[in-house]
């Protein structure tokens, strides 16, 4: 799991299995997000101890839905985060499948923006985060076109922060989270040249 809303101990439960590396500065970072989703309905039960606190502020012993999710993190610490992930999910137990693209900003522990959901084509997809001159992006490039552009975020987080893949999964069904060429850049030309080849994709 990672997410806010889930906490042990009033502390969020984030116990998402990551692969991070260690970035400073302008950064640019790729990966296609492959392989099936199914969340199924069965919403997950949490362990004892843990809670899902719902947006009236009540704590519940399950979440309102299934959700299962893969893709990029940006990561200062657990309090203080973005992620941009494919998803798939149902809510309140109605059989209907959505699949979204996720971006979520977390800071001190909690949504600084409700989580943004973003409608997608069923196509290949490749998703990316970059930061230039201290702005962060979320890249989303569908059908190897420059479809959903670029979502520019005005948050900050500290020049020494971690990069990489995550996922999670909030379902009584199993994720086989798969990805495909990651590729991180810290070099500001090669991130120019990046952002410019996406965007000759794009017309």
């Amino acid at each position: 799991m990672l997410a806010p809303e889930v906490r042990k101990q009033k502390k969020p439960l984030n116990n998402a299995p990551m692969s991070l590396i260690d970035v400073k500065g302008d950064f640019m970072t790729l990966v296609s997000v492959t392989g099936d989703m199914n969340p199924g309905l069965d919403a997950l039960t949490l362990p004892d101890g843990v809670t899902y606190l719902d947006v009236r502020g009540q704590t519940k012993k399950k979440p309102p839905g299934t959700f299962q999710g893969a893709g990029l993190i940006l990561f200062q610490d657990e309090f203080n985060y973005l992620r941009l992930e494919r998803t798939s999910f149902t809510m309140n137990g109605k059989p209907i499948l959505e699949q979204k693209i996720l971006i979520e900003v977390v800071k001190n522990g909690r949504h600084m923006i409700d989580p943004i959901y973003l409608d997608v084509p069923e196509d290949e997809m490749m998703l990316g985060i970059a930061r230039r001159n201290g702005r962060v992006s979320c890249l989303i490039v569908v059908g190897n076109r420059f479809g959903l552009g670029t979502r520019e975020l005005l948050v900050d987080f500290k020049d020494n922060v971690q990069v990489g893949l995550s996922a999670s999964n909030v379902s009584q069904k199993p994720l086989d989270a798969q990805f495909q060429g990651f590729v991180l850049l810290d070099d500001t030309l090669k991130i120019e040249a990046a952002l410019g080849g996406l965007e000759s994709d794009k017309k």
